[in-house]
C-alpha cells in the first residue's frame, strides 16, 4: 500500500501542479465594470505593469490556470496565461475606456476592468551606499521573466497585498526601474545588478562599488495621477534601447506576414516610433499601412496615431482626426486634443 501511494505521488508530481480555475466575479455596487477571480493561495504575491496594448500580471506561484469560464467573455475572453520557471504570467489586452485593477481577496486575486480606479500608494524609494531600497508592504518573491515584447530580463518583485506601485520610471546604465500598477519591476541591463526581497520591501543592488545612482527627484503625486489616466493608444513607456529592439521585432513580424496582413504590425511599429520621437517616420509608416489595408485605414486608432504624428511634426491643422467621436472616452485622447487646441492658439 505504501509503495502504491508513493507511486501515485510520484506520478502526480511528474504531471505538474494542479490547475486553478478562474471564475467570474461580482464587483461592489460602487464599481462599474467586469471582473474575475483566480484562487491563488493567500501567500501568493503579485506584480503588474502595462506595456503597449497589454497589461501583464506576474504571480509568484507557478500554477496552470483554467480560463474556460471566461472564453466567451467580451472583456476577458482573450486573456492568456503563461507558466514561468517560478511564477505565472497573465497577459490582458487593455480594455478600451477602462482601467485594469488588481485586488487581493480572501480567496485569491481579483482582476477587474473598471471605468475608474483609486490611485495606488507610491512605493517610497530611498538610496544609500550605492543601492536602492523600495519600501513595499508585505513583499513576496522576485520572479525572473523575459520582457514579453523585447526579450530583455525583467525582475518582478511581488507583494502579498494590493494597493502599492512604482510611480515613475527610473533608469541608469545598469537597470531600469519600470513604472508599475502593482509591485516592483526592474529591467536588468548589467549582470552586476540584482534585486532581492527584504523585510522592508526590496533591495536593488549592484557590484561591490554600488550602483551608479542619480539624485532623487520630486513630483511623485503628479506621476501617480498620470499613471492612472485612462488610455487608448498606450505608447509603450519603455527605455529607448528596448524600444529599438521592439521596433526591430515589429518590422520583422510585418515582413514575415502576408502582404495584406502587414497593416496591424506596421501600425504597432509606428506606435513604437512615436514613443521614440520619430514622428515623420511613424507618419510615413502609418500612411503606407493605410494605403495597403482598408481595415487599418478605417480604424480610429490609425487616424489618431497619424494625427499625433502630425502634431509632433508641428502641423496641428492636419490632426483633425483627433475629434472623431469614436475616440471619445479616455484621458489620453483628451490630452492630445488639448495639445492641439493649444498649438493652434499662438497666444497660448
Amino acid at each position: 500500500m505504501t509503495a502504491a501511494l508513493a507511486a501515485a505521488a510520484t506520478a502526480a508530481a511528474a504531471e505538474g501542479p494542479i490547475a486553478l480555475r478562474a471564475r467570474k466575479a461580482k464587483l461592489p455596487p460602487d464599481m462599474d465594470g467586469a471582473a474575475f477571480v483566480v484562487p491563488f493561495a493567500a501567500t501568493t504575491g503579485a506584480a503588474s505593469f502595462r506595456q503597449g496594448d497589454n497589461t501583464y500580471i506576474v504571480f509568484d506561484e507557478r500554477r496552470p490556470v483554467d480560463m474556460a469560464a471566461l472564453k466567451d467573455d467580451a472583456v476577458f475572453g482573450s486573456v492568456s496565461v503563461q507558466l514561468l520557471p517560478a511564477g505565472t504570467l497573465f497577459r490582458l489586452p487593455n480594455p478600451s475606456g477602462q482601467s485594469l485593477a488588481l485586488t487581493q481577496m480572501p480567496r485569491g486575486w481579483r482582476i477587474a476592468a473598471v471605468t475608474a480606479v483609486s490611485p495606488p500608494e507610491a512605493i517610497k524609494i530611498s538610496q544609500a551606499e550605492g543601492r536602492l531600497t523600495l519600501a513595499a508592504a508585505e513583499p513576496g518573491d522576485v520572479v525572473v521573466l523575459p520582457d514579453p515584447d523585447t526579450g530583455a530580463t525583467l525582475l518582478a518583485g511581488t507583494q502579498r497585498r494590493s494597493g502599492q506601485a512604482v510611480a515613475s520610471q527610473r533608469r541608469n546604465s545598469e537597470f531600469t526601474l519600470r513604472q508599475t500598477l502593482q509591485g516592483v519591476v526592474v529591467e536588468i541591463a548589467a549582470d552586476t545588478a540584482g534585486m532581492k526581497p527584504d523585510p522592508s520591501g526590496f533591495i536593488l543592488s549592484g557590484p561591490p562599488g554600488g550602483l551608479s545612482l542619480s539624485p532623487e527627484t520630486g513630483g511623485t503625486a503628479g506621476l501617480m495621477d498620470a499613471a492612472n489616466l485612462t488610455r487608448r493608444l498606450d505608447l509603450p513607456p519603455i527605455p529607448a534601447d528596448s524600444l529599438f529592439r521592439l521596433v526591430k521585432k515589429q518590422f520583422g513580424l510585418a515582413a514575415a506576414a502576408a502582404p495584406m496582413a502587414r497593416g496591424p504590425y506596421r501600425r504597432d511599429a509606428a506606435r513604437s516610433l512615436l514613443a521614440l520621437g520619430f514622428a515623420a517616420e511613424a507618419e510615413s509608416l502609418l500612411r503606407l499601412a493605410a494605403e495597403q489595408d482598408p481595415a487599418v485605414a478605417a480604424s480610429p486608432d490609425t487616424k489618431a496615431l497619424t494625427a499625433i504624428a502630425a502634431l509632433l511634426a508641428n502641423r496641428p491643422d492636419e490632426a483633425e482626426a483627433l475629434n472623431d467621436t469614436d475616440l471619445n472616452g479616455t484621458d489620453e485622447i483628451a490630452l492630445w486634443r488639448g495639445i492641439r487646441l493649444a498649438m493652434r492658439d499662438e497666444g497660448s
